[in-house]
């Protein structure tokens, strides 16, 4: 059986990781609007893609392949699983009252903060991981040639 190009491999993952936050960030927005039921929907939305991607990661940590880098990041992914059940589970009974629960905006925003946590973990490791690009410097020969 042929392995898929990693090419393919790096734009799926991506979209793992990028899907919950933008329905999270979209709950967030939705909140600031006004649209309460808007963003419980969008919570409601990033549940299962938060549980995929916290899946993954603990996967590859119960695995034992995992550096102390995925281990990081599946205690962050499954903290941000719990506060969006968390959050959608008080939002919920309260989605047509005027006032929701402060706990409902704390998870909300705690969520938040926590995949921003766990998009700079995987930056700082792509910026690490990724070699330099070579530069060939000019020689002092080059240099006097050049003049």
């Amino acid at each position: 059986m042929e392995d898929r190009p990693a090419r393919s491999r790096t734009y799926v993952g991506m979209a793992l990781r990028a899907l919950p936050a933008l329905l999270v960030a979209l709950a967030a927005l939705a909140d600031g609007a006004g649209e309460p039921a808007v963003a419980l929907y969008a919570l409601l939305a990033a549940v299962p893609a938060l549980a995929i991607a916290a899946l993954g990661a603990l996967g590859d940590v119960l695995d034992g392949d995992a550096v102390p880098r995925r281990q990081l990041q599946a205690l962050l992914w499954v903290l941000a699983l719990a506060l969006a059940v968390c959050g959608a589970a008080v939002r919920g009974p309260a989605v047509r009252d005027a006032d929701l629960p402060a706990f409902a905006g704390s998870a909300l925003i705690a969520c938040l903060v926590t995949l921003a946590l766990e998009a700079a973990v995987a930056a700082a490791h792509t910026a690490v991981e990724r070699p330099p690009r070579e530069r060939r410097s000019a020689t002092s020969e080059e240099l006097r040639e050049a003049a």
